[in-house]
C-alpha cells in the first residue's frame, strides 16, 4: 500500500485522537475526490471503527 507523502505528513506525530481526526478528514477528502470515478467505496478502518460514522457523514 502506498500512502502519499502529503497524507503521511499531515498525520504527523500528534496524539492518537489528533491522528484519528486527521485520518477521518483525509478519508473524506479522498472519497470526495474519487466520487466522479467510481460507483462506491469500501471503508476499511483497520481497528478505528469509531471513525466510520464520521467518514460516512462527511461524504453524504
Amino acid at each position: 500500500m502506498h500512502v502519499p507523502e502529503e497524507f503521511a505528513a499531515q498525520l504527523g506525530d500528534g496524539s492518537l485522537q489528533e491522528r484519528k481526526k486527521t485520518a477521518a478528514r483525509l478519508a473524506v477528502q479522498l472519497i470526495r475526490e474519487l466520487r466522479p470515478y467510481c460507483a462506491g467505496v469500501h471503508i476499511m478502518p483497520l481497528g478505528w471503527t469509531d471513525l466510520v460514522p464520521e467518514i460516512v457523514a462527511g461524504i453524504r
